[in-house]
């Protein structure tokens, strides 16, 4: 979540390829077999491109229930049990470009 006045340029796209070097290249804690998946709730297209740009792609819409993931509980409106977002994996292929990225 950005502050709407640090919106635009380009931070998110940023963070997002430096979190998954990092997770990849530099934390020693990476294996061929890990899935990095990403979330996004409906309805919400800004992070979007920020995704896209950092390698991670579609894989349709995904039902995130109460307790699959720690973050999620308090967007679970009361008397639901499942947030209704859209899911992305990242792809292991783009790792080197964004190594080598400007």
């Amino acid at each position: 979540m950005f502050h709407p006045v640090a919106r635009g340029f380009g931070l998110c796209s940023l963070l997002v390829k430096i979190m998954m070097v990092y997770a990849i290249k530099e934390s020693g804690r990476d294996s061929p077999d890990e899935e990095y998946l990403a979330h996004i709730i409906d309805g919400n297209g800004a992070p979007l491109h920020s995704l896209l740009e950092a390698g991670f792609r579609p894989i349709g819409p995904v039902d995130v229930h109460r307790g699959d993931v720690d973050a999620v509980d308090c967007m679970i409106k009361p008397g639901e049990s499942v947030v209704h977002m859209h899911g992305f994996v990242f792809d292991r292929e783009v790792i080197e470009n964004l190594v080598s990225s400007d």
